[in-house]
């Protein structure tokens, strides 16, 4: 996968499997702070790759908005050290790229929130009958795979 960690395949009604036109992205609190910092550009990149295949795109926090400003810290060299970015300013910096790229973060309080979360959000796919758009999403998707 060229970006993103989770995404799914499904089944249609005729038989043919298609790939979801949303991919997730996992992030710990330690990951959010490093890539969000060091590695901005790297994930930038990941999200505008998604989205110029059509793709949506979720970055999943393990973490709930309250954990993000708290800020983070971590253990180096035998002492106690703080990210180089403040709590708030890692959770403003989540607002305006939601708003800038129209990406949906999700807030999760555990792994196993986020996992059901990520399961029945693919799931849900299933429930609903696919739109005229999703269908042509799709098909961009594998025109742009199989030229």
């Amino acid at each position: 996968m060229t970006a993103g960690d989770y995404t799914a395949r499904h089944r249609l009604k005729d038989g043919i499997e298609q790939m979801d036109t949303v991919v997730i992205e996992r992030k710990g609190l330690g990951d959010l702070f490093v890539s969000f910092t060091s590695g901005y550009e790297q994930e930038k990149a990941k999200w505008e790759r998604a989205q110029a295949c059509g793709l949506s795109y979720i970055l999943a926090i393990e973490g709930t908005a309250t954990d993000v400003l708290r800020g983070h810290t971590y253990w180096a060299g035998g002492e106690l050290r703080e990210a180089k970015k403040s709590g708030l300013a890692m959770l403003r910096q989540l607002c305006s790229i939601q708003r800038r790229y129209q990406l949906s973060v999700w807030f999760c309080s555990s792994r196993k929130e986020m996992a059901v979360l990520v399961q029945e959000y693919f799931l849900a796919a299933e429930r609903i009958p696919p739109t005229i758009s999703l269908k042509n999403q799709l098909e961009k998707q594998v025109n742009l795979a199989h030229p």
